[in-house]
């Protein structure tokens, strides 16, 4: 369309706008940026690049804090895993001690204890309670486990296995007591 003189109206593509309106934000940014930098400058009591020297060594300074803050924040976090593992490791021997003395209680033959303790599947949250109770199930459902190994029997209640026999010769010293009198008989200056 022409105007009333006969001039052609230009005509804008949409490129022609986006152009100008992105030129017009970024001369209004630097303005901006410029005026925040004299003002920091006045407060300041320096010039523009002095502010800048001073807000960019603020910055490094910045970040050096927040990267020893996110270390500091790091070495927090590993040591409370690590901590919890301890305690989660620490509960775990104590289900197994409880569950080992619950064992022993119900008369387990010691040697079956690797296998019973898998048998009765060691829970940390278990109380004593919770181990004698399991350990008496596991002695009802495989008393085998329970019996000494004494030839498949065990003694009387209340009798106690009577002592080997003498040595010929109506020695009754222990292995111990005829350990001393070698070793004595052997060093005789250590016996003085």
């Amino acid at each position: 369309m022409a105007d009333d003189d006969g001039n052609q109206d230009p005509t804008f593509t949409q490129d022609d706008v986006t152009s100008a309106a992105t030129r017009a934000a970024k001369e209004a940014e630097r303005k901006a940026r410029q005026k925040v930098q004299q003002d920091i400058a006045d407060q300041l009591g320096c010039t523009i690049d002095e502010a800048k020297a001073i807000l960019e060594k603020q910055r490094q300074a910045d970040d050096a804090n927040a990267t020893e803050v996110e270390r500091a924040r790091k070495a927090e976090a590993d040591a409370k895993a690590e901590a919890a593992a301890a305690v989660a490791r620490a509960n775990k021997v104590a289900a197994t001690a409880t569950a080992t003395t619950a064992l022993l209680a119900a008369k387990l033959n010691p040697e079956n204890l690797p296998d019973a303790l898998k048998l009765i599947d060691v829970d940390p949250d278990d109380d004593a309670d919770a181990a004698k109770e399991k350990a008496e199930a596991l002695a009802k459902r495989l008393p085998a486990l329970f019996t000494p190994t004494a030839g498949g029997t065990s003694p009387p209640a209340g009798t106690t296995p009577p002592r080997p026999p003498a040595r010929p010769g109506g020695d009754t010293k222990t292995a111990a007591e005829r350990a001393k009198e070698r070793f004595a008989a052997m060093h005789p200056q250590s016996a003085a």
